[in-house]
This record gives structure tokens, sequence and C-alpha cells, in this order.
């Protein structure tokens, strides 16, 4: 591929570009930077409307290295290494002038869809999607704005917020399982307000402060909490014990089975720092998971 063109995929793969964003990012007149469009073969377009280009298609007929990293540094489940990937990531940016783009016509649907999600995140696109909720057998046809993609534990979850044409819960935010995701198609390109978010959270969404626990780690527990950052919980360490011993916590969630999770992982080494109405029920609830066995 010509260097100059794969330059002008390297920035739209990010987002939407005028024509003199590009020919200043690519220090060439906005003459070349039409001429070089003409290479693409149609791949790239440019949008009156939207004052930029943008590729023809959600999924492109190539892909940077650049890119790659990006996703592959959101695939990072361990907080630690992926704040430090992060901080490091401009100086892991390939020159796209000495590799070759990736074609894209070969990857795995899975890969595709996090392709076309992630550059639609980028250019704030509205998608619609066939959605299989896991309490249904029938799937759903779904209008989305998305929002972020979160990879949980090698599971990839897509945060969005339902489109107006979605008729129903519009505005209301959502968590979905990629898996659960087909039909993943372009419905139009949105100019306005930005729909890329960057939160953390879990399957259960975005992290908040509402709800917490007060949970007590004990031993092994404790030494993991503190050692480790588990980017599938939101906490905040209150105190420990002098030996080092023991940790209290105090546990956000969104959702009541997070609290049992934590608890049924590292029982007996977990407690709830205080006796109270909701330590009893969230108790009751492991034990009769347990005489469910």
């Amino acid at each position: 591929m010509d260097s100059k063109l794969s330059n002008i995929y390297a920035q739209l793969l990010f987002k939407l570009c005028s024509k003199d964003e590009l020919a200043s990012k690519l220090k060439v007149s906005t003459k070349t930077i039409e001429n070089k469009v003409k290479l693409s073969n149609g791949n790239i377009v440019y949008s009156k409307r939207l004052g930029g280009y943008h590729f023809k298609d959600l999924l492109p007929d190539n892909i940077t290295h650049n890119f790659l990293i990006s996703l592959l540094i959101n695939n990072i489940n361990n907080k630690n290494l992926k704040d430090d990937m992060q901080n490091i990531k401009d100086d892991l940016v390939i020159d796209t002038t000495s590799f070759n783009p990736i074609p894209t016509q070969n990857l795995s649907e899975i890969f595709k869809n996090i392709i076309k999600l992630q550059i639609a995140i980028n250019h704030n696109c509205i998608l619609s999607i066939d959605y299989q909720n896991a309490t249904s057998s029938q799937k759903e046809k779904k209008f989305i704005q998305p929002n972020q993609i979160n990879v949980i534990n090698g599971s990839y979850y897509i945060y969005v917020t339902y489109d107006k044409k979605n008729k129903v819960n519009v505005d209301e935010k959502r968590t979905l399982h990629l898996h659960s995701i087909s039909n993943l198609n372009l419905v139009e390109y949105h100019k306005g307000n930005t729909f890329k978010t960057n939160v953390e959270g879990n399957a259960f969404g975005e992290f908040k402060n509402e709800n917490y626990a007060e949970l007590t780690f004990k031993g092994k527990a404790s030494s993991f909490i503190k050692r480790e950052r588990l980017n599938s919980f939101h906490y905040e360490i209150i105190d420990e014990s002098f030996d080092g011993s023991s940790v209290n916590l105090k546990f956000f969630y969104n959702n009541e089975i997070e609290i049992i999770k934590i608890i049924q992982q590292w029982m007996p080494l977990v407690t709830f720092t205080k006796k109270n109405e909701f330590s009893v029920r969230i108790l009751e609830r492991i034990k009769n998971n347990f005489n469910q066995l």
C-alpha cells in the first residue's frame, strides 16, 4: 500500500478527519490527500454533511498495526500492566510506512465485530444489532450508540446507550455481551455529542459508588487483594491490621451477585465486617447456593 494512503488509514481508524486535518497530519497538500484517497478503490469516502473522510464500510479492508496495538492493550486484564502499557503506548507507535497494513477479509467474525465496534465508537456511529438475551430464545433488534469495549476475564462486553431509534428504553445505558450480538450494521454517522466513554466497570456496567458492602479479608486472601488490582471489582481499602494479616475493604457493586461472587470465591477467608440486614440476606443466599449443589 502507498505509504501516504497507509497514513490516511491510520488516522481514519481513530477518528473522522477533514481534508485539511489530514493534509496537516501528513504534511502534504489537500490535493495530495484527494489523489491518495483515490488509491483506496472507494474504501474511503468523503461526507459533506460530516465535513470529513471516513471508511465506506464499518469494517475497512485494512487496519494498521497501531490500531491493532490499541485493541490488544484493551484486552489486558491486569490493571497494573494495562496502565503501564497505556503510559508507554506512544513509544509503541509503529511507523505506518514500515509495515504493510493488515487485511481484514480473513479475520474471524468476532474479531471483525470488535474492529467494527471500535471504529463505530471512534466515529460516533449509530448501529443496529440483533441481540440474544440470556433470558429469551428470541433475538431482539436494537439500535445502539456504542460507548466502550470492556474486557473482563477474557470476555468482551460493550457499554452502550439505547438510541432514540430503539423506541423503548431510549437513552438508557446497558452492558451487552459481544457473543450475544449478531447482524451488526451501520445505521448512520451521528453529528453531535460524543458516544465514546472511558470508564471503569465490569459485566454489570460502569462502576458506581452508590451501593457498597464492607468486607474483611484474612490470610492469603488479604495478601492477594493487596498485591493484585482486580479490575472485575470496584473497591477501596479502609484499613488493615498492624501485622498485615487482614484488610478491611469497601466493595462497591451494581448487583448483589458481585458480592456473592467474591465471598464464594474466598470463603472462609472473607467475612462481612459488620453484621446487618444486608449481610444476613447475602449469606443466606450463599447458603442456599451450596445447599443446591
